[in-house]
C-alpha cells in the first residue's frame, strides 16, 4: 500500500528556458482545442462521495468572501487517464508530449527525499477566457483531480490574473498563487484546490500534469 506523501505546495519561477517556445506553439493556429462544458475533478459530483461533501461544506464555511462557480473553458488532452481500467493512453502527437516530457524532467521533481516520480497519469492543458465579473473572488469549484495517490504540477505558460486558491483539510484558505509566465507550482494530489477566470487578461493558459509516485523503502 502506497504511503501517504507530505502536504507540500512548491513554487518555482522562471524555471524552463524554453517558456516563449511553449507560449507559441499553444497559440497558434496548429494546435488544437476543444470546449469543455464541465468542470473536472472529483467535486463533479459531490453527492455521492461523502468526504467530498464534507470538505466543500468546510470550505464555503470558512470562505464566505469567495463566491464558487462553474465554467466553460476550452483543453487539450496530451495524456488521457481511463479511470475503471486504470490506463493512461496517449491522446496528442508526439512533438506535444515531448514537451511535456521535457518540462517534467527540467522540473526534476523531489517530492521527499523517500518518493520519487513514478509516471504520468494524465496530463492536459486548459485555455480560460477573460470574464466581466468583478472582483476577484469568484472561483471556480474546489476540487481534487482523480481519487487516486498522485502529484500534480501546474504550468503557467502565459502572463495572467486568474489566481490559483489551494485549501486545507479544514476548508481553510492555505494559499493563493497567481499565474506568472514560466511559474510551476507543484503540490499533493489531496489538497483541494480551484483556479479563476482572468479579469486583466485575455486568457489564462495552465499545463495541468498528474505524476504517480512511488515510496522507496530506507
Amino acid at each position: 500500500m502506497k504511503e501517504k506523501i507530505k502536504k507540500t505546495i512548491k513554487i518555482i519561477d522562471d524555471f524552463f528556458n524554453r517558456a516563449n517556445e511553449i507560449e507559441e506553439i499553444v497559440k497558434s493556429s496548429e494546435f488544437s482545442w476543444f470546449y469543455v462544458d464541465y468542470t473536472s475533478g472529483i467535486s463533479k459530483y459531490p453527492n455521492s462521495n461523502p468526504k467530498v461533501s464534507s470538505i466543500l461544506k468546510k470550505i464555503k464555511y470558512h470562505n464566505k468572501n469567495l463566491k464558487f462557480y462553474d465554467y466553460l473553458h476550452f483543453a487539450h488532452s496530451f495524456y488521457g487517464f481511463v479511470e475503471n481500467e486504470d490506463k493512461t493512453t496517449l491522446n496528442s502527437d508526439d512533438k506535444y508530449l515531448t514537451l511535456i516530457n521535457d518540462i517534467v524532467s527540467e522540473a526534476n521533481i523531489k517530492l521527499d527525499e523517500n518518493y520519487t516520480q513514478k509516471n504520468f497519469i494524465r496530463s492536459k492543458i486548459n485555455f480560460q477566457t477573460h470574464t466581466n465579473d468583478s472582483g476577484y473572488n469568484h472561483i471556480n469549484p474546489p476540487h481534487i483531480d482523480m481519487n487516486l495517490n498522485h502529484y500534480v504540477m501546474l504550468y503557467y505558460v502565459n502572463e495572467s490574473d486568474g489566481d490559483t486558491f489551494f485549501f486545507d483539510d479544514d476548508g481553510k484558505l492555505l494559499k493563493r498563487v497567481t499565474p506568472k509566465k514560466g511559474r510551476l507550482v507543484y503540490f499533493n494530489g489531496d489538497i483541494y484546490h480551484a483556479g479563476s477566470n482572468p479579469i486583466k487578461y485575455r486568457e489564462r493558459i495552465v499545463i495541468n500534469i498528474n505524476l504517480d509516485y512511488e515510496y522507496k523503502q530506507s
